[in-house]
């Protein structure tokens, strides 16, 4: 369900395999665990169309919220259209950004950081 790899200081976690309401605290809290125990730059949340279902977004966004509230930027990275709607539709205006690849989404976030800096 839930797979993570860190590389240069980004953390990208990656969310696969069917997630259901009942699999969602134990999933919300090991995302938490990575990103307190990584101490990442910022932070990738990959959403694999296997994953995409009402528990999945709810994951991505609680995972935004966490990183929110720790200064962390964090991006979502999915080919799924309907988890890019759904994600879009229930984040309101300041939701994550939204990408196609790890790569994308690891150049756009090393981009914002650059522009912080």
């Amino acid at each position: 369900m839930l797979t993570h790899a860190i590389d240069q200081g980004v953390l990208v976690i990656s969310f696969h395999g069917e997630i259901g309401i009942s699999d969602r605290a134990a999933v919300a809290l090991e995302t938490e665990r990575l990103v307190r125990t990584c101490s990442p730059h910022c932070v990738v949340v990959e959403l694999a169309e296997s994953a995409v279902s009402p528990a999945g977004v709810s994951l991505v966004l609680r995972a935004h919220r966490l990183c929110g509230q720790w200064g962390m930027p964090l991006a979502v990275v999915t080919s799924a259209p309907e988890a890019q709607q759904l994600v879009a539709a229930n984040a309101g205006s300041a939701g994550p950004l939204v990408f196609a690849t790890v790569a994308q989404a690891v150049r756009g976030l090393s981009r914002g950081q650059e522009l912080a800096s």
